[in-house]
């Protein structure tokens, strides 16, 4: 992992009335900032009572990239309808994902077209860290999709990342209790370049109801959970490009009956729709068509 560097750079926090433009900026100067009061107590404590059973059934991975102390539940979707209306659809969330992955798209079909393609959910879950849990290496999330060749750069391009990750605080987040490591401008760099501690490594530490949002091109990992009794709760969505295949597919974690239940809104946002101009279609016509009863097309997508 090599030596701690004595440089710690302090991620941006702005409050959630900041305007959209500020937030954004950080985050592409950065590669992740954080935003204050983002959801409230009252939607964290439901959310956390919703998807306690699953949680509770979750038992250690085999693997290191989550460590053994580590409860997990994915599909959260699945498991607490609060976190599907009150944290996916949170219109300043929303508003930051698309401001990343939405793509615009102009041909020729007969005549000149533009096709508008929103943001889709890749993956949700929750995150506990417990005592004596250790680091994760550093990463990208969006190794996922193959994204690269990438050239370092000074300054930052829309349209270089396919991802947006959030990480909401359930709990508080403190370097001592497993708070994301994240290293500043990493989302700038190439694809040959090793990330390191001596970089210089931030750590996201947030107050319950807070939200970390970062590139999927910005390296980053889990925090060491060094205390005795704290668990660090967190909830992560990844906001992607609508016309990638998802992480996580949505339409088999989240159970139909679950998903027939759900605010329309939340089906869109899952995949349930197609990605213009025609991405994602079922008999040419809107998935969501099967979810409501409706009769399926085919019909004009355009």
């Amino acid at each position: 992992m090599g030596s701690i560097s004595s440089y710690k750079p302090q991620l941006v926090t702005l409050d959630s009335d900041t305007p959209l433009e500020e937030i954004v900026n950080a985050i592409k100067r950065d590669g992740g900032c954080i935003v204050r009061n983002l959801i409230s107590v009252q939607s964290l404590a439901k959310v956390k009572a919703e998807a306690q059973a699953a949680l509770d059934a979750d038992v250690p991975t085999t693997g290191t990239f989550f460590p053994q102390e580590t409860r997990r539940t994915y599909s959260l979707i699945n498991a607490s309808p609060t976190f599907s209306t009150d944290i996916v659809t949170n219109k300043t969330i929303v508003d930051i994902a698309k401001s990343f992955v939405t793509s615009t798209h102009s041909y020729w079909s007969g005549k000149r077209r533009t096709a508008v393609s929103d943001p889709q959910v890749s993956a949700t879950g929750a995150l506990v860290l417990g005592p004596g849990s250790k680091p994760q290496d550093f990463h990208r999330d969006d190794h996922v999709w193959h994204q690269g060749p990438r050239k370092a750069v000074t300054e930052y391009a829309d349209g270089r990342d396919a991802q947006l990750s959030v990480l909401i605080a359930a709990t508080k987040a403190t370097e001592e209790n497993g708070a994301t490591r994240i290293i500043p401008k990493s989302h700038l760099w190439d694809d040959e370049r090793e990330p390191k501690w001596e970089d210089g490594v931030a750590f996201a530490e947030m107050e319950p109801g807070s939200g970390f949002f970062f590139l999927g091109s910005t390296y980053h990992a889990g925090g060491e959970n060094t205390t005795k009794d704290e668990f660090r709760h967190l909830y992560a969505i990844g906001y992607i490009r609508g016309y990638l295949r998802q992480e996580e597919n949505q339409y088999l974690a989240v159970d139909q009956e679950v998903a027939k239940k759900l605010p329309h809104e939340v089906q869109d946002i899952m995949g349930y729709s197609v990605s213009a101009p025609f991405c994602g279609w079922v008999k040419y016509d809107q998935p969501y068509k099967m979810l409501r009863g409706e009769t399926l097309g085919p019909r004009d997508l355009y």
